[in-house]
């Protein structure tokens, strides 16, 4: 019998600072991290998805037949049926579990005994790896603290201010700049909204012990209170 063609690979992308919902055509829900991108094949055998640039949150539609794979760096990630969240940052990818289960590995899900070899990583786990090398560290996580950001808010506990600005500098519409080494020693809590009235800076500087200061080039330079 003739091979069916592949399916044609769909492009999703992110702009920087904004948070994107996508449906995949199998009925998979995708939220995009800022300034991400997947591409997606999804007519075939296998559901194949690769991670381009950035973070996703997957929660996958049920389909037994059809395996739903994610390429992250130099591993597949083999999903059997779950919410699972990626984010690959320069060489590091990490993959933390919701629910449900996957397994990283290098096979592709179309081979035989695909799952030889892999790490399972279930809910309430990251694994953490880099392109090139065969160690993959697995660890407990707050998953949900740490995908906050697909329900457009980013949650702190116990943190320094100086990362509370860093981490929201990707939604931020003019550069947040840590201009106090201060920042470093203040720690937080909090529950930052990502959406709202007003620049991001400005609902920040309501909520933080900090001080926000426009600079020429539009920068926002944050300093301690």
């Amino acid at each position: 019998s003739m091979l069916a063609p592949a399916p044609e690979a769909r492009l999703y992308e992110s702009a920087p600072g904004q948070i994107l919902d996508v449906t995949l055509e199998d009925g998979t829900r995708v939220t995009l991290d800022a300034g991400s991108a997947v591409s997606a094949a999804i007519g075939g055998d296998v559901r194949r998805v690769r991670l381009e640039r950035g973070g996703a949150y997957f929660d996958v539609a049920h389909d037994a037949d059809h395996p739903f794979q994610v390429s992250v760096a130099d591993r597949q990630v083999i999903v059997t049926g779950t919410r699972f969240v990626t984010a690959l940052t320069g060489d590091a990818a990490e993959i933390s579990v919701l629910q449900g289960r996957v397994a990283v590995g290098r096979r592709d899900a179309a081979e035989p005994r695909a799952l030889d070899g892999a790490l399972p990583v279930a809910p309430g786990e990251r694994a953490v790896f880099r392109t090139g090398e065969p160690v993959i560290r697995k660890a407990q996580a707050d998953v949900e603290a740490a995908t906050a950001w697909r329900r457009r808010r980013l949650v702190f506990q116990d943190a320094p201010l100086s990362q509370v600005i860093v981490a929201a500098a990707r939604y931020s519409d003019h550069p947040l700049v840590p201009a106090d080494p201060a920042l470093d020693q203040v720690r937080v809590t909090v529950v930052l909204p990502l959406e709202g009235e007003g620049a991001l800076a400005d609902r920040m500087a309501a909520l933080l012990p900090i001080e926000t200061a426009r600079a020429p080039d539009g920068r926002i330079l944050v300093r301690a209170q």
